[in-house]
């Protein structure tokens, strides 16, 4: 399998005042917009291993879909979502906190980090 890294340009400090609360209603926000748009979700807990399964079948994300204001759901009053940064967001959330991530998006798995930039010297 292919391991490729896209570099985002976010803070680890984004939203400071955010917790594990708000990042999780946004990942749970988008699971309810993706089941709207036709894609089914499961949402799940699993407590021996402490760990919250949030999904969507047949979604795929591209890299495009990880720049911020890339994409809005403005035209869409059905969606909860406004601007397509929740899952964003929330990530940076959980990983401020700790909290390790994967995200299983087809045939690829995408394990957000925190890294230095070389590009932007932060």
């Amino acid at each position: 399998m292919e391991n490729k890294e896209y570099e985002l340009t976010i803070s680890p400090n984004y939203v400071h005042n955010w917790n594990i609360r708000e990042a999780i209603r946004e990942l749970l926000q988008n699971a309810i917009d993706g089941e709207t748009c036709g894609y089914p979700k499961t949402i799940r807990y699993d407590s021996d291993i402490n760990t919250l399964y949030i999904y969507n079948e047949g979604v795929t994300l591209s890299p495009e879909d990880l720049i911020l204001g890339g994409h809005s759901k403005e035209d869409r009053d059905d969606l909860i979502g406004g601007y397509h940064e929740g899952m964003k967001i929330a990530l940076v959330v959980l990983l401020r906190k700790g909290i390790s991530v994967k995200i299983e998006n087809g045939d690829k798995i995408w394990t957000p980090k925190f890294k230095t930039s070389e590009k932007f010297n932060t």
